[in-house]
């Protein structure tokens, strides 16, 4: 392994940071002025990307996007006061002509909605009814049959009860009287 030494200028002098000493003094050049006389620059310049002057534009008939020109000052029209003025024109009818139209097929659709839900409400209400009745009835039902089963208890104890007694005189012998 041999070790190199480093060259002395680096070991001594500390590199320098920033701009170098001088360039503030020296005089601007323009982009211009740096490019040589002799070449010319090929393309379009920088920022009219996709620009077309007025005339080709009026040459291959493109149409003009955003605002037209002078609309800023004329007064506002809407399609109301169109329909308003009582002028008459070509394609579309009238807003107020086509509103009244909409506003009374959206009449008539509430209108068919709002007796579907009558009569849907009505259907509820019958339903109910019958469920109220169906209910009480098997509340009946239920009290009969607990009824029922308390009486056959009832009767089956009183008639174990008597049928033991006839076995238990069955059972004992009969004493016979003797003549005299």
């Amino acid at each position: 392994m041999v070790r190199r030494a480093k060259p002395a200028s680096s070991a001594t002098a500390p590199k320098r940071r920033g701009r170098p000493p001088g360039s503030k003094n020296k005089p601007k050049t323009s982009a211009a002025a740096s490019a040589s006389p002799g070449k010319r620059r090929r393309g379009r310049p920088p920022g009219s990307k996709n620009k077309t002057s007025a005339v080709a534009r009026a040459l291959t008939g493109m149409k003009r996007r955003g605002r037209p020109p002078g609309s800023k000052s004329k007064p506002k029209t809407t399609a109301l006061t169109t329909a308003l003025s009582g002028k008459r024109r070509r394609g579309r009818p009238p807003l107020a002509r086509t509103l009244k139209a909409k506003t009374a097929k959206v009449q008539d659709l509430k209108q068919r909605l709002r007796a579907q839900v009558k009569a849907a409400k009505a259907e509820a209400k019958a339903a109910k009814a019958d469920l109220k009745l169906v209910q009480k009835r098997e509340k009946a039902l239920v009290k009969m049959l607990s009824a029922q089963e308390t009486a056959v208890g009832k009767y089956m104890q009183q008639w174990q009860t008597a049928a033991l007694k006839k076995l238990e005189k069955k059972g004992k012998s009969r004493r016979r009287r003797r003549r005299a």
